[in-house]
C-alpha cells in the first residue's frame, strides 16, 4: 500500500474525529464505534476530551498510543478501502 493512501485515510479520519469533537461527546463515541466495526477492533468507547485514531497497513488500529489488533487481518490493499470505504457511507 502507497503511504500516500494510508496518510490520506488517517487524514480523512482526524477531520472525521474533529467534526465529531465539535458536534457533541455522544458523536465523538459513535465515531469509536464505527472504526470499531468496520475494522473489527474492540476500542475502548468513553468519553475521552481528546483522541487520535490512526489506522495500520495491517488493519490494526493505534487509538491514544495503544495498538489494537484487528480480529481479521487485512490481506490486501484493496480489503483496507473496502472497510474504509463503509466505515464512510456509515459516517
Amino acid at each position: 500500500m502507497s503511504k500516500n493512501s494510508l496518510q490520506k485515510i488517517n487524514n480523512e479520519l482526524k477531520v472525521y474525529i474533529n467534526e465529531a469533537s465539535f458536534i457533541s461527546d455522544k458523536c465523538k463515541m459513535q465515531l469509536i464505534k464505527l472504526v470499531s466495526k468496520h475494522f473489527q477492533v474492540d476500542l475502548p468507547v468513553e468519553n475521552y476530551l481528546r483522541f487520535d485514531i490512526e489506522i495500520l497497513e495491517n488493519g490494526n488500529v493505534i487509538m491514544k498510543d495503544e495498538e489494537y489488533k484487528t480480529k481479521e487481518k487485512i490481506k490486501r490493499e484493496e480489503e483496507l478501502f473496502e472497510r474504509y470505504d463503509k466505515f464512510k457511507e456509515e459516517v
